[in-house]
C-alpha cells in the first residue's frame, strides 16, 4: 500500500520515528502499548491488539533506518516472525510512503479466524495509513 503525503520527508520521518507520537495517533487500535526499551535506532514495544474479536499479544522490534525506512518484526508472541517495512521516498515536495508486510498468524488468532483476521488487519492498516497521512499533513 502506498500513500502520497503532502509534506517533506523530514517531517514525515520525524513523526514515524517517534513511537510515542505514533501510539497517540493510533491509540484506538491498541488495548495496550508499552515501550520496553529504546536505544539509538531500535525500540522494543509490547503490544496487545484485538483482532476479529480475539486478543493478540506480542513484542515488536522496531528499527529506525531513517530517513529511508523503518523495519519491524514481531520477535515474541502471536505472529512471531511477522515483518513490516515502511519506506519513505521524496517525490517533488511530497513524500511517498510505502507499507509492506508479511504477517504470520499462528495460534488462536490465525487458526481460528484466519481469513477474517487477515481481512480485518488489512482494513485496520489501511485506516492507520490514512491517519498517518492526515496527521502529518495537519488535517487529522
Amino acid at each position: 500500500m502506498t500513500k502520497i503525503v503532502r509534506a517533506p520527508r523530514s517531517k514525515v520521518t520525524e513523526y514515524f520515528g517517534d513511537p510515542e507520537k505514533y501510539r497517540i495517533v493510533h491509540e484506538r487500535y491498541w488495548k495496550s502499548f508499552r515501550i520496553l526499551a529504546q536505544e539509538h535506532n531500535v525500540a522494543y514495544v509490547d503490544e496487545v491488539w484485538e483482532i476479529a474479536g480475539r486478543r493478540a499479544v506480542f513484542t515488536h522490534k522496531i528499527t529506525l533506518n531513517l530517513p529511508n525506512r523503518i523495519d519491524m518484526e514481531i520477535v515474541k508472541g502471536d505472529g512471531k516472525g511477522s515483518r513490516e517495512t515502511i519506506t519513505f521516498e521524496e517525490v517533488a515536495e511530497h513524500t511517498k510512503v510505502t507499507y509492506a508486510a508479511d504477517y504470520r498468524l499462528p495460534g488462536a488468532v490465525g487458526s481460528f479466524l484466519g481469513w477474517l483476521a487477515a481481512k480485518q488487519m488489512k482494513m485496520v492498516l489501511e485506516d492507520m495509513a490514512e491517519r498517518d497521512k492526515h496527521f502529518v499533513e495537519g488535517t487529522l
